[in-house]
């Protein structure tokens, strides 16, 4: 390390700073949910750290080098793997916050008959666990592929980045990994555990002994999963079931904690994607600098053909309505193609002479602030999809385990699923909500003094982010439902689900049978009035599992589309902030 006049002889505070962090991070052992909250909001210090890391001359001198664009490529690639993971235990956790919700809410307003309830949480903690177990298989796959490269040909400043770079994504991997299979709990599942052997583990905890095994058994989720299965094997002892409330409390603050630095952690994760990509951008344009001093006339006489096609695309999308599944997929379809042409757009030369004249900063933080709108609105839609499909298939293996029309408790069954639909809702309201104030706070003002080239550029990105919007806004409408749904009588209900002739002037009744989650809604309340009027129901049960697997391949298309366009929008966002940077 003798040839360096920064790193070798005296490195920056910042890389020793790092290192304080990861030392700091494997020192802690993930063993509870407090040491898992310790490792998370250290890792939140560790990436705002390596946040300031890229940002330093010297970071940037060894990035932009050119020497080194394919480790480049593999910090970025490791970036999205960070990312993916973190997104996997967002949902892993998301998920068992909403069905703990629910069986507390279950058990407060009655304490008999929870064995089906208790039934339906093991049924969703598998669908967990099994999300966990592909996640972990990627991690691993991934960690074979990603082997690093050689220092050989490095000189000292990039050997010290590298190595940095390498071990903060290590060390956030193995703490998402520990978030994980701790969310999963141990292998030993307790269906394998007798009865007392069950009630044995938690009154031996109960009495703190000081025996390390005792000790470090302090995991929330496996907790709960023990005490419910206790409470359906000692015939529901009123001393069980206060056990399994206090149990689920713990869970749902432990689950709270996880949540807000998870969310804080992925804001920050994107933000150093975005700054790495950037790096790389400057990396393959820094020799063409020269060509934003030369002034273009292509966009007042002759439009590039990118532009007409994003014209083309807004057109296509303004031209069909969102009010069946079908068109709502395909408008998804069309965002994503509109997207790849507005990545293509912030690639040409005059796009990109278009910001770099500095004139349009405030009008720039305004579009960076409106791409992070469409990515939480993205989000927002990716969780209503995923949240309603997970209570889709549970309440459909409840409803297939039951013979013919013997369906003696399912009322309680479809009472949760509509009190499950009711959290999507609301959160749907909140999402909504925030998009309209965003879009009241930001300014609509245009610069007189902006070029051409400029206010063209303006005027197609704002109609691809208002676009944009509107599909996202229709499709949390679709998935929300019609209002007047929970107004409906019970007679109502059953003369529509029964009387299915289709009369053409009856728009109304058209547009309610093309939106499967009302469908869905409508064939369990119609179950429902018939369970308590004490009618013959095999019909009805056969609608509902008819009406609820149309609407699992509905969210399944949703939900892979969404994927997609998620990426494409972070994808959009860097190239955004590359430009922004430059």
């Amino acid at each position: 390390m003798a040839n360096s006049n920064i790193l070798s002889t005296k490195p920056h505070p910042l890389f020793e700073e790092c290192e304080e962090h990861l030392c700091r991070l494997g020192d802690l052992n993930a063993t509870s949910s407090a040491s898992i909250t310790q490792k998370l909001s250290g890792l939140e210090d560790l990436h705002n750290c390596a946040e300031k890391l890229l940002q330093l001359p010297l970071t940037r001198k060894a990035l932009v080098n050119g020497r080194h664009e394919k480790w480049v490529d593999q910090v970025v690639d490791g970036s999205l793997r960070l990312l993916d993971m973190c997104s996997a235990a967002k949902d892993a956790v998301l998920h068992t916050k909403e069905c703990a919700r629910e069986i507390q809410s279950t058990m407060r307003r009655r304490r008999g008959s929870l064995e089906s309830e208790i039934k339906r949480y093991s049924v969703s903690r598998k669908v967990v666990k099994k999300a966990i177990q592909k996640a972990l298989r990627n991690l691993k796959s991934n960690d074979s592929k990603n082997a690093i490269l050689s220092a050989s040909n490095k000189d000292i400043e990039t050997m010290a980045l590298a190595g940095a770079l390498g071990e903060v994504e290590t060390a956030t991997l193995a703490v998402f990994e520990s978030l994980l299979c701790f969310v999963s709990g141990p292998k030993s599942q307790y269906s394998k555990l007798n009865s007392w052997s069950l009630v044995s583990k938690l009154l031996m905890q109960s009495k703190k002994i000081g025996c390390e095994e005792e000790e470090k058994a302090v995991n929330e989720f496996e907790n709960v999963d023990s005490v419910l299965q206790i409470l359906i094997q000692s015939d529901k002892c009123p001393l069980n079931i206060e056990n399994v409330q206090t149990e689920l409390q713990c869970l749902e603050s432990c689950i709270q904690n996880f949540e807000e630095r998870l969310d804080r952690l992925f804001r920050g994760l994107i933000k150093i994607r975005e700054t790495l990509h950037e790096h790389r951008h400057n990396n393959k344009m820094a020799p063409s600098k020269s060509q934003y001093h030369i002034r273009s006339n292509s966009f007042p006489t002759r439009p590039h053909p990118l532009f007409q096609q994003c014209d083309e695309h807004l057109c296509r999308l303004g031209a069909s309505d969102a009010t069946s599944s079908s068109s709502v997929s395909l408008k998804l379809s069309g965002l994503e193609d509109l997207h790849d042409s507005v990545e293509k757009l912030f690639q040409l030369p005059l796009t990109q002479q278009a910001f770099v004249q500095g004139r349009q900063e405030k009008w720039v933080d305004e579009l960076v602030d409106g791409t992070l709108r469409v990515l939480d609105m993205c989000s927002a839609a990716k969780d209503a999809v995923l949240h309603t499909k997970e209570c889709a298939r549970e309440v459909q293996s409840i409803v297939r385990r039951r013979r013919g029309a013997e369906v003696l408790g399912l009322v309680g069954e479809v009472k949760k699923y509509m009190a499950s639909r009711k959290v999507v809702k609301k959160a749907i309201r909140k999402a909504l909500d925030n998009m309209k104030a965003g879009a009241n706070y930001k300014s609509s003002s245009s610069n007189k003094e902006s070029s051409a080239e400029t206010m063209a550029l303006i005027s197609v990105l704002k109609e691809v982010e208002a676009v944009t919007l509107s599909i996202f806004e229709s499709l949390l409408c679709f998935v929300s439902g019609p209002k007047s749904q929970t107004m409906m009588s019970g007679w109502s209900l059953v003369s529509k689900l029964v009387y299915k002739k289709k009369v053409s002037c009856d728009q109304d009744d058209d547009q309610a049978d093309a939106n499967e989650f009302a469908k869905a809604d409508e064939a369990l309340q119609c179950l429902m009035y018939h369970e308590t009027a004490k009618f013959d129901n095999t019909t009805h049960i056969e609608n509902v599992q008819n009406e609820l697997h149309s609407l699992e391949s509905c969210v399944q298309d949703f939900e892979e589309r969404l994927e997609r366009l998620f990426r494409r929008l972070i994808k959009t966002r860097v190239s955004l902030l590359n430009i922004l940077n430059y």
